[in-house]
């Protein structure tokens, strides 16, 4: 969906994944006070979210300074064309190039990715790139060189759907609207996707990083029960399966291309810092702008602690990168030393309600 662009330039062009207008949360709540916060600039917002059926609806009431609107969702079924038959051959030369590119900018902070080469989609179009006999080849060619070799019909049904996004978010690229200053509010595909724009249009990127975007997916796909290794761990001890090491891999490189693009690179606390770095991300670029509590707003609802007693609570969505379950865990042990401890949930349950409702069960069982 995409709204239509006034005459006006926009001054800040928003890119956010998985977040406002429809998810809630500390990212979408900080975006939305921002919009509503400078009433005389002019904003776009470009969404990126799964697959529309993971949503439930818009949270948030886009603010009339939002002067562009357009959401994608990146595994959607009509995201994946059908061949055209193309009838020039794919530049395979290009494609291995930045497979190499990509594999030394993992490993070498000094190593710089061709962002020129993403741009061009490495010498071929998605078609090529999924039908192609070339392209076929090279898959082949590279699967060969694996040494913990995963199933053939895995590896090949990732490298499709991890290169998918990228295509449409080339054509994102070649329709968005001129902005001052691109801002995405995390790495992967949002920043992915302001990295080309900054460098498509010349202008400034900045990266937000509420959290660490690269560290969330680590722990998202080392639990993915979609990743099909079962028994792997049990042949190679702790050792991460191919598979969850290509994903975690493709996550890092597309925060590399951010990094590398972004103007300046903005997070919360001090101790991001190292998990940045070891990302990519230049010390020079690295600034903290820690949130901002107003103390005397919410002094009366103080109380002594002869008042409140034992209590602790978790302020955040019940959803599983919070990771709700292990302070559940903590609270039992806690609860065995002192019976008269008190522990709360602060926070949205609706985003993940299998997870609630496991939660649920978890503190019934616990109990």
């Amino acid at each position: 969906m995409k709204t239509d662009l006034p005459a006006k330039s926009l001054d800040v062009l928003f890119l956010l994944e998985g977040t406002y207008p429809y998810v809630r949360g500390g990212v979408s709540s900080w975006v939305n006070r921002l919009l509503h916060g400078f009433p005389d600039l002019h904003f776009g917002v470009i969404f990126l979210g799964s697959a529309r059926d993971d949503y439930d609806g818009q949270k948030y009431i886009i603010a009339d300074n939002v002067l562009h609107y357009e959401e994608h969702f990146l595994y959607d079924a009509q995201n994946m064309r059908a061949p055209r038959h193309p009838h020039a051959a794919p530049d395979v030369e290009k494609i291995r190039a930045a497979h190499a590119n990509f594999r030394q900018g993992v490993l070498s902070e000094a190593s710089g990715i061709d962002i020129q080469n993403l741009v061009d989609s490495m010498g071929t179009t998605e078609e090529q790139f999924m039908h192609d006999r070339a392209v076929w080849d090279f898959f082949l060619e590279s699967y060969q060189k694996i040494e913990d070799k995963p199933a053939f019909i895995d590896y090949f049904w990732t490298l499709r759907g991890m290169h998918s996004p990228l295509w449409l978010l080339k054509r994102i690229v070649e329709n968005a609207p001129a902005a001052k200053i691109y801002h995405s509010a995390s790495t992967g595909y949002a920043g992915y996707l302001g990295a080309l724009l900054a460098y498509r249009q010349k202008r400034p990127l900045i990266v937000s990083e509420h959290g660490i975007y690269t560290k969330e997916r680590r722990i998202d796909l080392m639990l993915a029960q979609w990743i099909n290794d079962k028994g792997r761990f049990l042949e190679k001890g702790d050792a991460i399966s191919h598979i969850r090491e290509l994903w975690i891999r493709f996550f890092e490189i597309l925060a590399r291309v951010a990094y590398q693009e972004a103007r300046h690179i903005v997070s919360l606390y001090v101790g991001a810092r190292e998990l940045q770095i070891k990302d990519g991300a230049p010390l020079a670029k690295l600034s903290t702008i820690p949130n901002g509590v107003s103390v005397p707003t919410f002094s009366p609802a103080r109380h002594t602690f002869s008042d409140t007693g034992n209590i602790i609570a978790l302020i955040g969505r019940v959803v599983p990168i919070k990771d709700i379950k292990t302070y559940i865990r903590a609270v039992r042990l806690l609860a065995d030393r002192d019976p008269d401890i008190r522990a709360w949930i602060v926070g949205p349950e609706e985003e993940y309600p299998d997870y609630f409702r496991e939660c649920q069960l978890l503190i019934r069982h616990l109990v």
